[in-house]
């Protein structure tokens, strides 16, 4: 009877720090930032012109921070990547 009681106590404590150490919500945000290769700019592509998407890159990234930054997850979608 007392391994049972030590088993239980043991079990009660472990369940309290789990439920303790939970958050009591989870946010998640999703932001489409539209990859410069997909925005048409002046007859061309807004990737073409580093000046234009890594200015509008910034002010993303400066939107992103403020709107969503108390978020515990923030997924991006169509990240730009140029390996230059």
């Amino acid at each position: 009877l007392k391994m049972r009681q030590d088993k239980k106590a043991v079990f009660l404590a472990a369940a309290a720090l789990t439920s303790a150490a939970r958050p009591a919500r989870l946010r998640v945000a999703t932001y489409n930032v539209l990859c410069p290769v997909h925005k048409s700019i002046k007859g061309g592509r807004e990737s073409d012109d580093d000046a234009l998407w890594l200015a509008r890159a910034a002010r993303t990234a400066a939107f992103v921070a403020d709107a969503l930054g108390d978020c515990d997850v923030i997924c991006l979608q169509e990240w730009f990547f140029d390996d230059r």
